[in-house]
């Protein structure tokens, strides 16, 4: 019997320490995954955002750019009227 001669508390001791860390881990874990998805929640939020305002302005610029190139290709007709009084 080994541990019997004072081997038993040198052998404990590593797993005392390793059940503590095991245990602190156990406990942080879940707050580091939350603090972790909320970070990437709010940058992907903050992304999608700016893409959404880019876009917006992107599309209104392209209709203004889609109007006056149709009014190039496009004749023009020239009506005749008379004003009538």
């Amino acid at each position: 019997m080994d541990f019997v001669n004072g081997n038993f508390f040198k052998n404990l001791i590593p797993i005392v320490i390793l059940i503590g860390i095991v245990a602190l881990f156990i406990t942080v874990l879940p707050i580091i995954i939350v603090v972790v998805l909320v970070f990437w929640g709010v940058n992907a939020f903050i992304k999608k955002s700016k893409l959404w305002k880019n876009n917006k302005r992107d599309i209104k610029f392209e209709k203004c750019e889609e109007s006056f190139s149709s009014l190039k290709e496009e004749k023009i007709i020239d009506v005749e009227y008379k004003e009538v009084k």
